[in-house]
């Protein structure tokens, strides 16, 4: 079960989802646009808490915007780690989720943000413009992805 963050606590925060099919993870291609984070670079699903949002709810609300997935049901969530960043001067948690989908849901998704969706695996970005996030879950997450990629498989297996 995923612990809720109260809303209080959540404002000024953002949810970051690694959607996992088949050993796949799902990577945007940010716009590239004068003004927004990132841009034109791989970046995983996610985006800002609203008010009155706990992390959770802020997850599957952006996994349904920008993917068109309505994955509602808290059993299937898992927080994996928080990533602390920086937006100019001002400091942001942002609380990482994972999420597995079936192929008939891997096969339904629709980039309403950004220029691409595309679902890799994690060891086809060396050398690729990711962005922070997804810098961090290449780079210094990898293999706590892989953990816990492998303990949900062994968790559908039972």
């Amino acid at each position: 079960m995923v612990a809720e963050w109260g809303a209080e606590i959540a404002e000024k925060c953002s949810a970051t989802i690694v959607l996992e099919n088949k050993n796949r993870i799902l990577w945007n291609l940010r716009d590239d646009k004068p003004g927004i984070w990132a841009p034109n670079t791989w970046a995983l699903i996610g985006g800002q808490v609203e008010p009155g949002e706990s992390l959770l709810m802020a997850a599957m609300r952006e996994v349904q915007e920008e993917v068109g997935l309505d994955i509602r049901q808290r059993e299937r969530w898992n927080a994996l780690w928080p990533i602390l960043e920086y937006r100019g001067e001002a400091m942001q948690l942002s609380l990482v989720f994972g999420c597995c989908v079936d192929n008939t849901e891997a096969d339904a998704v629709v980039c309403h943000e950004g220029r691409e969706m595309k679902w890799m695996p994690l060891d086809v970005f060396t050398g690729r413009p990711l962005s922070y996030n997804g810098q961090r879950v290449v780079l210094a997450h990898h293999e706590a992805v892989v953990r816990w990629l492998a303990l949900y498989d062994t968790r559908l297996k039972q």
